[in-house]
């Protein structure tokens, strides 16, 4: 169970999704996601696969086909950032001339404003795949300024710990040479008279009050 956790924990699809290591691999995937989209979504434009792919389940939901340009744009944004995310909104854009240009593709000419209304409905795709690209550039910016922050803080603790170390270090060391010297000094002092001895008792009592020692 604990392992498993682990597996579909958000923490690891993060680091999973982050790492730099893992980028090639990202890179691959989001190769073969765009390149099997659009061999689905383009399938219906070669005559021979027309009518067998129009009769399989979701092919005609052009909104499924966006979210997926979406869902792609999205998945490049967060593994190569901002870069990534206008590079697939780019290659979106490229790829879907095509569905621009269905009418003439279909080989019959386009209703009144049929092209427009295609040419819209991609542009807002597309706007959309790079609002979400710049949020999460925006978002990943604040999280690396949050980190960086935190990794200062920890840096600044550790040379405060330090520098605490140092100076009680130096305390103990003053308070051992003074500590010896009082005690030097009482055991020559024995000759002095009982009223003398008690002042000087009290006198290192309170010296070890001020040390914290007593």
């Amino acid at each position: 169970m604990n392992t498993l956790r682990k597996v579909f924990s958000f923490k690891s699809w993060a680091a999973f999704l982050t790492a730099p290591r893992y980028r090639t691999l990202h890179a691959i995937i989001i190769t073969i996601a765009l390149i099997t989209h659009l061999s689905l979504h383009y399938a219906t434009y070669i005559p021979a696969l027309r009518e067998p792919m129009a009769n399989l389940p979701y092919v005609k939901l052009h909104v499924l086909h966006e979210a997926e340009f979406i869902m792609i744009i999205f998945y490049a944004a967060v593994v190569f950032r901002l870069t990534g995310g206008l590079i697939a909104v780019g290659l979106s854009a490229v790829s879907s001339i095509p569905f621009v240009l269905t009418p003439y593709i279909f080989g019959r000419a386009p209703r009144p404003g049929e092209i427009r209304d295609l040419a819209i409905q991609v542009a807002f795709i597309l706007t959309m795949g790079a609002a979400i690209s710049l949020l999460y550039e925006s978002i990943a910016r604040e999280r690396d300024r949050r980190l960086e922050l935190a990794e200062h803080l920890e840096a600044a603790n550790r040379q405060l710990a330090a520098l605490n170390h140092t100076i009680q270090a130096n305390i103990n060391r003053i308070y051992g040479d003074l500590r010896t010297t009082l005690v030097e000094q009482q055991k020559q002092l024995h000759t002095l008279p009982p009223g003398a001895m008690e002042r000087f008792a009290r006198f290192i009592q309170r010296v070890e009050e001020i040390t914290g020692r007593s």
